[in-house]
């Protein structure tokens, strides 16, 4: 609703739109959801968005499917019907897929699910102080479900400012496997302008109200 009216005229879903909660490697509840109800659900959604520019990056747990794969059936995860886009119709709903690990750019901002950066960065005071530790250069991450953002000036005279932030998620704030965290809700919208620069706003959403992070 508020990228309707905020104007927005596409949206990047940033991995992990889908959980495969049966694909999982933690304990399973087998009465829980199962794959089937999953990707109707995603489905449901998908249709639903009326942006006409649309994109999905496949994150990690879009990717539990395809090691399940890879370690229960490796004859069928060679076929191209058992990638996960097809398996999910993704382009039939009208979106370009970026697949998991592939470097993606919203005009010159570096957007990343996180699955792909460098081990440790929930460690690292942010997540968004980790992007800068571990890659050196500025861009956006979901995944680790928290919002912030690190600055990083560099240069004597001609200063140059690089800023990493990372997106709150769109999910359940307390699953059974991480039920105390220090997740918030979130979402970010990108203004891209005609040579590819920018302007990022974060967003915290609070019990159904937005707020500017």
């Amino acid at each position: 609703r508020h990228g309707v009216d905020s104007g927005c005229t596409g949206i990047y879903i940033n991995g992990d739109a889908i959980d495969f909660y049966q694909a999982s490697r933690w304990s399973r509840d087998p009465n829980a959801r199962n794959i089937h109800e999953e990707i109707e659900t995603l489905h449901a959604i998908l249709d639903m968005l009326p942006f006409e520019e649309r994109v999905y990056k496949i994150g990690n747990h879009e990717e539990r499917l395809t090691r399940r794969l890879w370690e229960s059936t490796p004859e069928f995860a060679v076929l191209p019907r058992f990638a996960v886009d097809e398996v999910l119709e993704i382009k039939e709903r009208g979106f370009r897929v970026v697949h998991s690990k592939q470097h993606a750019l919203a005009g010159k901002l570096n957007l990343w699910h996180g699955h792909e950066l460098p081990k440790g960065l929930v460690a690292a005071v942010n997540p968004a102080r980790g992007i800068w530790l571990r890659v050196k250069d500025g861009g956006a991450c979901s995944h680790f479900h928290k919002t912030s953002q690190h600055t990083e000036t560099s240069g004597a005279k001609n200063k140059k400012l690089t800023v990493c932030h990372s997106i709150g998620c769109l999910c359940d704030l307390t699953p059974d496997y991480a039920s105390i965290n220090a997740w918030n809700s979130g979402f970010a919208v990108i203004e891209i302008g005609q040579r590819g620069d920018y302007q990022f706003d974060n967003f915290l959403v609070d019990r159904g109200k937005v707020y500017a992070s």
